[in-house]
């Protein structure tokens, strides 16, 4: 499916993961913050500087994945408790070359049922596309819009 130069792998490397953690607040800012009110923007830089993600790998209630392309991090995937796609980022160069459908699938196989996501905007149509299933409206919480999506056991997702 996804690009075959593009290497996937777990990231459990303090090292990699900040390089993850840098990734994910760059995409980001450029391609979420536009639609972010201040609060928004100021709460989730909050999150990305407290180090939640880099605990959350520390203490193994994280997982994260990582797609290369060589050198290059082109995306990252971090998962909680193995129910909960946490972030899911992918650099704007790699954008539609199947990066994110990839990462979404390999976390899933290490996930357990159902998997939820508290999906921005910019993606309900790559988790509707994936099988999710949108579980009420979308919420402002902290300057942050979003609505929570839920895959479970069964659901029909996109081949490999």
């Amino acid at each position: 499916m996804g690009d075959p130069m593009i290497e996937y792998r777990k990231v459990t490397d303090k090292a990699e993961i900040s390089r993850a953690v840098r990734l994910i607040l760059r995409v980001f800012t450029e391609c979420v913050a536009p639609m972010f009110v201040l609060e928004g923007l100021e709460c989730f830089r909050a999150y990305i500087y407290s180090g939640v993600i880099e605990d959350s790998m520390e203490t193994g209630r994280g997982a994260m994945i990582c797609a290369y392309d060589g050198d290059i991090m082109a995306g990252v995937i971090c998962t909680l408790d193995r129910r909960h796609i946490s972030n899911l980022y992918v650099d704007s160069a790699y954008h539609r070359k199947g990066i994110a459908t990839e990462l979404l699938l390999r976390a899933i196989d290490d996930c357990t049922f159902p998997v939820t996501v508290n999906a921005a905007p910019t993606a309900y149509e790559f988790y509707r596309k994936m099988g999710f299933t949108f579980l009420g409206m979308e919420v402002c919480q902290n300057g942050m819009a979003y609505t929570k999506a839920q895959l479970s056991f069964g659901d029909r997702l996109p081949k490999r």
